[in-house]
């Protein structure tokens, strides 16, 4: 077979292109928004982690290092949906959802524009889960019982920040 000579330099671009596309790995992307109005983008690849460990979130990207950053200065912490993958949003509709009074010593309420059951799961820092529920908007969530410190709150797989005194 006749190649012509432009064609044999592009066969092993082509070739070098199909390889990388089975190297490459699956990532996962998080932003972590801080209380000062501003965020940080991390790409965590399937040999990085992302964990809580004391009072910290501990983020380690991939084979590039450790990121440690104290739970005190982040607001929110955010998985965007990649759209290209065919991922869907979990929640029906576009609600606003926030938790007050926060910080807070005895309960908090959930703001929200729903009017159905929203499922509220309370983990520690140390990742266990200490209270779930079915709460509709605006219903007291008592936590008097838990131990001053920072919580995760997921309220429909939402996260949330919870600064028990």
């Amino acid at each position: 077979m006749n190649i012509p000579a432009k064609m044999n330099s592009i066969i092993p671009l082509f070739g070098l292109l199909f390889l990388f596309s089975f190297h490459s790995t699956a990532q996962t992307d998080v932003v972590v928004n801080y209380y000062d109005g501003t965020s940080q983008n991390f790409s965590v690849t399937d040999d990085g982690k992302l964990y809580f460990e004391s009072d910290n979130l501990v983020v380690v990207p991939g084979t590039s290092g450790t990121v440690t950053i104290p739970l005190s200065i982040i607001r929110k912490i955010t998985f965007p949906l990649n759209q290209s993958l065919g991922i869907e949003d979990l929640l029906s509709e576009n609600t606003d959802v926030f938790l007050f009074p926060n910080p807070t010593k005895d309960h908090f309420r959930i703001a929200s524009s729903s009017s159905e059951k929203l499922s509220v799961r309370i983990y520690s820092t140390g990742g266990g889960l200490v209270l779930s529920g079915e709460y509709y908007a605006n219903d007291l969530i008592l936590i008097r019982n838990l131990e001053s410190g920072l919580y995760l709150v997921t309220v429909n797989n939402k996260p949330f920040k919870l600064n028990k005194l």
